[in-house]
């Protein structure tokens, strides 16, 4: 019970704290926008590579986070589309890769939205899986560009959680804390071991 009021409480601080930056996210997500809808692909990749740098620096991901999240998570075909499209340009890409790996997460909902498994159609559920697997190809090429993109670390444990494979997140929760050791990462390891997933409780208060 406790490591659950903890999450809540941490994320609300996290939804707090995005709200009062909210500003500070305006520009770049714009500047990103702006690239994806005319398609600058080089530019994109120079935004993202400065972006990345300022992070690293400061050991901030939060812009970098909310850029992947607010975009790339959405099912819009635009969004869609305009990620597909700077992958095929940029194949190797770390950004592109972690973006398309959003993306696909995002979409997997479509098949199978909230529900217990044993409730969605074998269509439903193929579609998912489907998904779940495009989104671990791309993950995969963003680790083999840089294991340790906190963005792409994030989608990892996503999929982990909505695909049922938490017991193996160890690792990446391990690399996640060491990069970007902040609220964000916290929500997302008690996220990641939330009873709901399976996993036992000593593990949430361990984290």
């Amino acid at each position: 019970m406790l490591h659950r009021l903890l999450a809540v409480l941490l994320g609300f601080c996290l939804f707090a704290s995005a709200s009062l930056a909210g500003p500070r996210f305006e520009e770049p997500l714009a500047s990103v926008l702006r690239q994806l809808g005319s398609g600058d692909h080089r530019g994109l990749e120079t935004t993202f590579s400065n972006l990345h740098a300022e992070a690293r620096r400061t050991r901030d991901y939060s812009t970098l986070r909310h850029i992947y999240g607010e975009l790339f998570q959405s099912p819009q075909r635009d969004r869609v589309r305009y990620a597909e499209d700077w992958w095929l340009a940029q194949p190797e890409s770390l950004y592109a890769n972690t973006a398309m790996a959003w993306v696909h997460h995002g979409r997997s909902f479509l098949y199978r939205d909230r529900e217990v498994q044993s409730l969605v159609s074998e269509e439903g559920r193929r579609g998912f899986r489907r998904e779940v697997e495009k989104a671990t190809i791309a993950l995969r090429r963003a680790h083999k560009a840089d294991p340790d993109f906190p963005p792409a670390l994030d989608a990892a444990l996503l999929v982990a959680q909505t695909s049922g494979q938490v017991f193996g997140a160890d690792p990446i929760l391990d690399r996640l804390f060491e990069e970007a050791p902040d609220v964000f990462s916290l929500t997302r390891a008690l996220n990641t071991y939330a009873m709901r997933w399976g996993h036992p409780a000593q593990r949430s208060r361990t984290v």
